[in-house]
């Protein structure tokens, strides 16, 4: 007996089958992807969060500074926050989240990665001024870039204080970047990682107490409790 082989029409059904299978799949993997760079992320902050406790306790229970400047071989730029920690992890990659397009060097004054520190603290605040240390943004995802003036701080915006808004953020400075499946990773003060919402971090109506976000000291008049606890 002749063995037939597949028809036309079989083999145009199984290529469907197969390419719907590979529609509902790819999405599927991808996401699981994804999900593994966030944990990754928030692995990452978590072992940021170590090391400024320990550079915290080696310093009078001072925060980094965000920025300062130094010259180094000549050349002048800023010692900025990670370079600070540095020591407490020797670990680069810490500092680049596996999300992010950017990635940061330790001998680079002028350049940051993808997160950003809380601009509140960007003058060694102490530890103990922070009343609510568990609701207040210490690091976070930041869309990253090569520009330091503006990559390796995270803050909010406000019109009076900032200057023009685009939608809720400044863009002359680093935003939370929603990187993570609409999710932005923050490491709070107290030590703990979370991935936020936009609509959770991004509450800024100054009729709900303590929620909305403030900014230098002439605009102090609303106090916003996930940013400036002190």
């Amino acid at each position: 007996m002749k063995k037939q082989g597949f028809t036309l029409i079989e083999l145009l059904v199984v290529i469907a089958i197969i390419a719907i299978l590979a529609a509902i799949l790819f999405p599927v993997f991808a996401q699981a992807r994804e999900k593994a760079r966030q944990s990754s992320c928030q692995s990452n902050l978590k072992q940021m969060g170590l090391a400024i406790a320990a550079y915290a306790q080696d310093y009078d229970e001072q925060l980094p500074r965000g920025s300062y400047s130094v010259t180094i071989g000549g050349t002048t730029g800023g010692f900025r926050w990670m370079h600070q920690i540095y020591p407490y992890v020797k670990n680069e990659q810490l500092f680049s989240c596996p999300s992010a397009t950017y990635t940061w060097t330790v001998g680079a004054l002028s350049n940051a990665g993808a997160y950003g520190y809380n601009a509140y603290f960007l003058n060694a605040q102490s530890l103990a001024a922070i009343r609510k240390p568990a609701e207040t943004v210490m690091v976070g995802d930041t869309p990253g870039g090569p520009s330091a003036s503006n990559r390796f701080r995270m803050r909010p915006s406000s019109a009076a204080c900032w200057g023009p808004d685009t939608g809720l953020w400044n863009p002359d400075q680093s935003w939370p970047a929603y990187r993570h499946q609409e999710n932005v990773n923050i490491l709070w003060v107290d030590g703990h990682v979370k991935a936020m919402r936009r609509n959770d971090l991004e509450r800024t109506a100054p009729t709900e107490d303590g929620i909305a976000m403030t900014g230098p000291n002439s605009c102090n008049s609303n106090r916003y409790i996930l940013w400036n606890l002190y």
